[in-house]
């Protein structure tokens, strides 16, 4: 076998495992998702007992407990998300650089294709990442969790009769848990290749 037989043959198996490894990147994005949906919908189910039951009132506590372990399952489900779809453009780019020896460009000219149907056709085709929907749903939910943290510090200040300087305070602490959230689920989230 010649020396060029060899890389094509190389080619050939590189291209076969990028296009394997990103099925399967793509699989395990929405295997994830799955998995934290289903706890994020348990404690958000606690949450809307605990704040609409008037016999759990005394419950404010709890409720604020898991709304916090919410906002932190859906911070890991966005930082999920998006490194799930990192590792998946990882892989298209290594596809896109080993087809033209092998297959020809039909991945590269698949991703540039740019569709012509105008958005406002509702019951057409449209260029939509699956992927970044998933990415934007997650950020969504943790902005849920966040306007669920300002509501309670709301019900919180109301309950003890407190000032606006107080109320100010519960909205201050709830940024500053959000903010820690995110900083120390990033820091601990971050690949050692960054």
């Amino acid at each position: 076998m010649s020396e060029k037989e060899q890389k094509y043959d190389k080619r050939k198996e590189l291209l076969k495992y990028a296009h394997d490894i990103r099925k399967f990147e793509i699989d395990l994005l929405w295997k994830r998702s799955a998995f934290i949906w289903t706890l994020i919908t348990i404690v958000l189910s606690g949450v809307i007992v605990l704040l609409t039951d008037p016999s759990k009132k005394d419950s404010n506590y709890l409720s604020v407990l898991l709304t916090i372990l919410g906002l932190v399952l859906s911070i890991c489900w966005y930082y999920l998300n998006r490194g799930g779809k990192y590792w998946q453009e990882k892989w298209e780019s290594v596809i896109m650089q080993n087809e033209d020896e092998v297959t020809g460009p039909m991945y590269k000219e698949s991703s540039q294709y740019e569709i012509e149907i105008a958005y406002w056709k509702l019951n057409s085709a449209y260029g939509f990442s699956p992927s970044k929907i998933l990415i934007n749903i997650s950020l969504f939910f943790v902005l849920i969790w966040v306007a669920l943290l300002f509501i309670q510090a709301n019900q919180f200040s109301s309950l003890l009769n407190n000032s606006i300087l107080e109320y100010l305070g519960s909205i201050l602490i709830t940024l500053i848990i959000t903010a820690f959230s995110f900083g120390v689920l990033y820091k601990i989230s971050k690949n050692r290749i960054d």
